[in-house]
């Protein structure tokens, strides 16, 4: 394999997930539940302690225990008190694998109850004016109303909320920009209406508060970290509701002293929750996260199997860059180089709104080549009735994706820990199997266990060179999130979102982002810098507000993810086999399960009979102990035990359609954990970062955004801009045709320039934009316009025109004093491309005159400076014709012979225009806006950017010959 690209994150906590009971124990009926599971399931349901106790041996309930009995053994993802997380530590060498059994469980009330409890708190006398009020930063004003997306209580859906815009709510936000206590507010309202009555204004505020316009600092920002001791602080002596919360903190305080599943303990939660319920008024679950009491030790070389692992995922995933629609869209816009601020970008009037920020990794079309692979490696197993591949570095490159796209600048793996053997066990030979999960930042699982386990603080891969690292502090779309989003510190600046601001935090309205060819960054107004967002929480991108989604998505823009091995279409094969990369699984074997046994599944009598079959008659046959194939519920069965046998009819129908084996297979030591009654399942989390520096993008000329409007034209103003949509193949003929028409309407405006263009609301198109004086525009150029449009639609050469606002690439072409000069040369390169394609009909005669027109640009714009034409990449096709091309180029510019020669008056025109423009652009831009001045120049005469990189080639050879002859 080429050289690895992911390493261990240095200094980054690597986190063990572990199931609290043992993996073998337990039979799940009735009284033989483990105490443990009982708490588990009693934490989910209010009634659940008697149905567990009184249940008996068989039935519907039964099962459900069951299933409860073996996810608590042998699924190590952390969810109530089945399992626990702890630090590993790492060692050059060896390992020590210990779970005991004083684990340290942090309870309490949900976040669901506990915003229920703030709501409810508003109305209690003394507390507001013991509260500081911020103004929500994702509350935008339209119109004559302030609006923001407001969280449901429940499991409902985010809503839409609105206010009046009157001068009282107004003035409140604005008081509460930077935090205000109740009485500043009241002053502030006080001096402008003295007559308004104090119990008017606190109606306000509260419900002001509770549509979510105001936040408070009555809860605190980490609902999983003693919420309650931080509510008391908030609350005044006296309060009714004091003493119930500070009895209520004490029980679960005690409750956390005792062990686990104890009937003490059972007795406390239950109690506690009686009083939550109470309190709240709501009867929602307690919340529990537990830290085991296990001492993890792991050699430094299976993180770098994890590495390595990774490193070749990250090579054969099919995926789609970071963003990329979203770039697509906003290059589209904007253009590159222009800074536009962050809010407006994601507003839906006015900017791009959230449409094309993606909730998942985004799937690439696989090239045939790959499935082709793919399939013969299945077929080659299938044949020889292998239920394991083992890839090498040559396959792994067969199936790597082509391209130049970077990987992201981080990476988190979730590794189960396995051991060929008892010998190799007990010898610390481990290995993993890495198909359980991951993502695409490091420390991002670590994050909600900040405040559980100290020393687990995440750290961030090194940011591009003079970037800032800010963490972004969102609260989630749905409260019942919360306690697994909490700020982690891993930065010292934050951008708060939907959070009050503190001292040194980037506000929202100080972000802009900018593009690139390959990518969107972040930066600050205020700081001119760049900003590397990096937010660490699991909470899925659609639950997050869109701000925090996109910067969540920011620091590995343009970067394609990593996915676990697929086999794509393949999947609907009866078997795929085990694929392993050297110590390490990448994907366990799998069984699609047929029609005829998926059917089977809904007579429950039958159904033992029918899966006995399929396991004796399929080839491989599948192993005792199978693991369901599902996204949420992997979990493993034994096909000898009966209850396993009638989980798994249920899960198959409820729409399950594959199993797997353990990671493994059957003769693998899954349990490699030793605790006190038997052996334990372990997940590690492990962090990674990538080995080569983040690119680094080219610092934008401008540092600061245009003022709001500036340079954006709407129809009836000085600009008229016509977007005229017909097929790329007809614009030649139509601009043939337009250069017939313009000589009877230059008295109409005084510049003008057509580009070609395509979007996916309008396809290809033309626009044509004319400068003029609006009444002269609208009143005879629009109707002559027009006129003409309609005979091209009579042609069919064209389906209509519209017209559209125009919006200047300001910062593109050197900032607001040289638009105009560069507006001046579009028009004078627009005329002299229309005399180009009257002159020249053969692609290889553009192609010459394009040269020729980029190194004109080249020498009148950049002083001759060949960076101005960059160093583009040709295909091998476009190599092949360099020598034929190169001599047509020199040739012409030695003679003069090109289609349209040097003495047609169109070139001084653009010539004078050029230089005009040069005077205007400061030194450090004149290379880059020659570059774009030429970019449009191939855009209007050849249509084609494999053709533009093949001009600039031919250019830079020809000033290259110049340059060598003085």
């Amino acid at each position: 394999m080429r050289s690895r690209l992911f390493t261990p994150l240095p200094g980054a906590a690597v986190l063990a997930r572990i199931p609290l009971l043992p993996m073998d124990g337990g039979d799940g009926e009735g009284r033989g539940l483990d105490p443990l599971v009982v708490e588990g399931i009693t934490l989910t349901s209010r009634g659940a302690v008697p149905s567990v106790l009184g249940t008996s041996g068989a039935g519907r309930l039964a099962e459900t225990l069951r299933a409860f009995d073996r996810r608590a053994r042998l699924r190590p993802t952390p969810r109530a008190v089945f399992a626990g997380v702890q630090r590993v530590v790492v060692g050059e060498r060896g390992c020590a694998l210990r779970l005991d059994g004083d684990h340290r469980p942090r309870s309490g009330p949900s976040p669901v109850s506990l915003t229920a409890l703030a709501d409810q708190l508003m109305d209690v006398p003394g507390v507001l004016e013991r509260l500081t009020f911020t103004t929500n930063n994702l509350v935008r004003r339209r119109g004559q109303r302030f609006e923001h997306e407001q969280q449901p209580l429940g499991a409902g859906t985010p809503q839409l909320v609105t206010i009046r815009a009157t001068a009282a709510s107004a003035l409140v936000l604005r008081s509460c920009e930077q935090g205000a206590r109740y009485n500043a507010v009241s002053a502030a309202v006080g001096v402008r209406w003295p007559a308004v009555p104090e119990p008017t204004l606190r109606g306000m505020v509260i419900e002001m508060t509770r549509q979510g316009f105001l936040l408070t600092d009555l809860l605190p920002i980490d609902l999983g970290d003693d919420p309650l001791l931080h509510l008391l602080s908030r609350l005044p002596d006296g309060c009714d509701v004091l003493g119930p919360l500070e009895d209520l903190l004490s029980r679960l305080h005690a409750a956390d002293l005792l062990p686990l599943g104890s009937t003490p303990r059972l007795a406390a939660l239950a109690a506690a929750r009686e009083a939550s319920a109470r309190i709240c008024g709501q009867d929602n679950p307690l919340c529990v996260d537990v830290a085991a009491d296990a001492a993890i030790t792991v050699p430094r070389a299976l993180l770098e199997d994890a590495a390595e692992a990774v490193s070749v995922l990250w090579m054969m995933s099919c995926t789609k860059p970071t963003l990329a629609a979203y770039h697509a869209r906003f290059v589209d816009r904007w253009g590159h180089g222009r800074f536009v601020p962050l809010v407006d970008v994601l507003d839906p009037v006015i900017g791009l709104g959230a449409e094309g920020i993606e909730t998942s990794i985004e799937p690439a079309d696989v090239p045939a080549e790959r499935l082709a692979v793919l399939a013969a490696l299945l077929g080659d197993a299938t044949a020889h009735g292998r239920t394991e591949i083992i890839l090498d570095d040559a396959t792994v490159a067969a199936l790597a994706v082509p391209g130049t796209d970077p990987p992201p600048p981080g990476a988190e793996a979730y590794a189960r820990v396995l051991a060929v053997s008892e010998e190799d066990l007990a010898a610390g030979r481990l290995h993993l199997a890495l198909y359980v999960g991951g993502t695409q930042d490091a420390g991002s699982s670590a994050g909600r266990f900040t405040s559980l386990l100290p020393g687990t603080t995440p750290r961030v891969a090194d940011p591009p060179a003079g970037a800032l690292v800010a963490e972004v502090v969102a609260r989630p779309r749905i409260p019942v999130l919360a306690t697994i989003a909490p700020p982690t510190g891993v930065a010292p600046i934050r951008i708060p979102v939907g959070f009050p601001a503190r001292p040194g935090d980037l506000r929202l309205d100080d972000l802009l982002l900018v593009a690139d060819a390959t990518r969107l960054t972040l930066w600050s107004r205020d700081r001119r810098c760049q900003v590397m967002p990096v937010l660490n929480s699991r909470i899925g991108p659609r639950y997050l507000p869109a701000e925090a989604r996109l910067l969540a998505l920011l620091s590995r823009s343009g970067c394609r993810p990593w996915r676990l091995f697929s086999w794509g279409s393949l999947r609907d094969t009866a078997f795929q086999p085990r694929v392993r990369y050297r110590s390490t699984i990448l994907a366990p074997a799998r069984w699609r399960l047929p029609r005829p046994l998926t059917d089977a599944a809904r007579d429950i009598a039958a159904w033992p009979a029918h899966l006995r079959s399929w396991q004796t008659s399929t080839v491989p046959p599948p192993p005792t102990v199978v693991v369901t194939d599902d996204d949420e519920r992997q979990l493993p069965l034994d096909l000898d035990d009966p209850r396993d046998v009638e989980l798994l009819r249920r899960y198959v129908r409820r729409g399950l359609r594959a199993i797997t084996e353990q990671p493994g297979g059957d003769g693998t030591v899954q349990d490699v954990v030793t605790g006190r009654s038997g052996r334990h399942l372990l997940e590690l989390v492990i962090p990674l970062a990538a080995t080569a520096p983040p690119p680094t993008p080219t610092r934008p000329r401008i540092a600061l955004p245009r003022p709001a409007r500036a340079g954006h034209y709407l129809p009836g103003g000085p600009w008229l801009s016509l977007a005229i949509g017909a097929p790329a193949a007809q614009h030649d003929e139509i601009l043939t045709d337009l250069a017939r028409l313009l000589p009877r309407m230059r008295g109409m405006f005084d510049r003008w320039f057509w580009l070609r263009y395509r979007t996916k609301a309008l396809g290809p198109h033309l626009r044509v934009r004319f400068h003029g004086v609006p009444a002269v525009l609208g009143g005879e150029l629009l109707p002559e316009v027009s006129q003409w449009g309609a005979s091209l639609v009579t042609d069919a050469l064209a389906h209509g025109f519209s017209v559209e606002p125009y919006d200047q690439e300001i910062e593109r072409y050197g900032g607001p004093t040289a638009i105009e000069a560069a507006e001046d040369v579009f028009a004078a390169d627009s005329d002299l491309v229309l005399a180009m394609l009257t002159a020249a009909h053969e692609p290889d005669q553009r192609l010459v005159m394009a040269a020729l027109t980029a190194a004109t640009v080249a020498r009148a714009l950049a002083n001759g400076d060949r960076t101005a034409l960059g160093r583009p990449r040709l295909d091998r096709a476009a190599h092949r014709r360099l020598a034929d091309l190169r001599r047509l180029v020199n040739d012409a510019a030695r003679d003069g012979t090109a289609a349209l020669p040097p003495s047609h008056p169109a070139w001084d025109v653009y010539l004078n225009a050029l230089h005009a423009y040069h005077d205007r652009l400061p030194a450090d831009r004149r290379a880059d806006c020659a570059s774009s001045v030429f970019h449009m120049h191939a855009n209007r005469l050849l249509g084609d950017t494999a053709q533009e990189r093949l001009a600039r080639v031919l250019a830079t050879n020809l000033l290259a010959r110049e340059t060598a002859s003085w």
